[in-house]
């Protein structure tokens, strides 16, 4: 999918090459997508032999498979949950008192920790890719481009106003949605609606269900929105643990401009380890080493950068320093339509332009324990371990020896089963059959593979919880003329 999205930027980056500026190109992963051969159907074929439910207490589920957690690999192994908690991570949980009455899922498949979006931008992932005509060189420039305006922020704008098509519900659902059904289970970014407390955990919202409660700020605007008088209330409730992780857009670009930002966040006494850079793409060895010495996370987004400005971090000295280094898809407009995907590309740039320089381990690290690191909540997600949060997600048909590397290879239809806060949400639907986790799941079809979901959950239409996905897609498509981006995407 981003490979497409860049379709204009390779001759840019073919002439910054010729000049020994290395942009970081990458060849088109999606080659052959435009194949009749279902390349799906001999792992759908083995999904339904090798797995199998044994009912039990529902609110207590047993799962068998290969085990990453992602620290390491148990195989065979278990993991052991209870409503919305880990109870136990081993070869065997069988000591553990709630084993005996659980229900028992023998998933065939390698068990993960859902993966964690540490940063998007959920309302519009809707859209479709903007097929801008240029490349930029600061996020104002893509901004304020009369095209953007007319194809993206004016639409988007008239879907979500309250006095317009009033959307907005439904573009924050359908985002949830396409994370989910990519086994992400905690995204970042959400606007403040209780109709998206449904699916996944919003790490920013105050109805995300973390035990460290509402601790996280969020600044899209950037630094140029932070006075004197704001940077001394962050300071005070840095201190004080009101606000852990304030998680700002800066220096997005690769120019001056962008790299100034930096210098103005240093001078309001912001480098603090409670600051998370997003992008951060303009910054070289000076301000990534003060970071450093901060301890200042950063969440990279390459499909995203390389498609606005032709370029991306520069992540050799961002590894080097030892930088905590998450990453993301952005959103759709420009960025990966989902983690998975993002795995990709940061695979491809790794293999092709970085001389190998994150192994398939670091990379699934980026977008789980890493993550929830960045944004301070790894006391509860991103890991498979007893006490965290019940977050799982199942990937079908890989190798069990090769466990990091076959899910950043794998498609969306090898996504076998998600279980965000104990709750089986998606899967095969012999899986969810079996696990019924509430009267209103229903079926969706994601790369041509038969799925199911549970997106509705009552009758009651506060909030808009009676809304299936099918009364989602609806919306969207009549407020959105254009078409809206299919769940389905870099199928094969």
């Amino acid at each position: 999918m981003l490979y497409l999205r860049l379709a204009l930027g390779v001759l840019l980056l073919t002439l910054l090459a010729c000049n020994g500026d290395d942009p970081f190109p990458f060849p088109d992963a999606d080659a052959g997508a435009d194949s009749d051969v279902d390349v799906d159907a001999d792992v759908d074929s083995r999904i339904e032999a090798d797995a199998s439910v044994t009912k039990g207490d529902k609110e207590t589920l047993l799962l068998r498979g290969t085990v990453v957690t992602p620290d390491k690999i148990i195989d065979p192994g278990e993991v052991l949950t209870h409503q919305d908690t880990i109870l136990c991570v081993a070869s065997s949980c069988a000591s553990d008192p709630k084993a005996a009455k659980a229900t028992i899922i023998n998933t065939g498949g390698i068990i993960f920790p859902g993966l964690v979006d540490a940063h998007n931008h959920t309302d519009y992932n809707y859209l479709p890719l903007w097929k801008h005509t240029k490349m930029y060189t600061n996020h104002g420039q893509w901004q304020a481009d009369p095209d953007y305006k007319a194809s993206v922020s004016k639409p988007h704008g008239a879907m979500k106003s309250s006095s317009g098509l009033n959307l907005l519900c439904e573009m924050i659902k359908y985002s949830e949605i396409r994370s989910l059904v990519a086994g992400t289970t905690t995204i970042q970014g959400t606007s403040l609606r209780k109709c998206a407390d449904t699916l996944i955990r919003n790490a920013d919202l105050p109805y995300h269900g973390f035990a460290e409660g509402d601790t996280m700020r969020t600044n899209v605007l950037g630094v140029g929105q932070i006075d004197a008088a704001t940077a001394t209330k962050l300071q005070t409730d840095f201190l004080s643990g009101k606000t852990r992780s304030y998680v700002i857009h800066l220096s997005e670009g690769i120019d001056e401009t962008a790299r100034k930002e930096f210098d103005q966040l240093e001078a309001l006494g912001l480098l603090k380890p409670q600051v998370v850079v997003i992008h951060g793409t303009a910054l070289g060895q000076p301000e990534l080493t003060k970071m450093k010495q901060a301890n200042m996370p950063m969440i990279w987004s390459p499909s995203s950068n390389l498609d606005l400005y032709g370029s991306t971090n520069d992540i050799v000295t961002v590894k080097k320093l030892g930088l905590l280094l998450a990453i993301s898809p952005d959103w759709t407009p420009s960025g990966d339509p989902n983690l998975l995907d993002e795995f990709k590309t940061v695979d491809t740039l790794s293999k092709t332009k970085l001389s190998n320089l994150f192994s398939a381990k670091e990379i699934v690290v980026m977008g789980t324990s890493n993550a929830a690191a960045a944004i301070k909540f790894d006391k509860e997600i991103g890991k498979l371990e007893k006490g965290m949060r019940a977050d799982v997600m199942v990937l079908s048909g890989g190798d069990p020896k090769n466990p990091y590397e076959s899910l950043i290879t794998s498609r969306l239809s090898q996504i076998r089963l998600v279980v965000a806060s104990g709750v089986p949400l998606y899967g095969d639907p012999g899986l969810m059959t079996a696990l019924t986790p509430n009267s209103y799941c229903e079926s969706v079809q994601i790369c041509s593979t038969a799925k199911m979901i549970c997106v509705k959950e009552s009758t009651d239409s506060t909030n808009k919880l009676d809304q299936s996905l099918g009364d989602i897609e609806t919306a969207l498509g009549k407020g959105y003329a254009p078409g809206i981006l299919p769940l389905s995407t870099n199928c094969k």
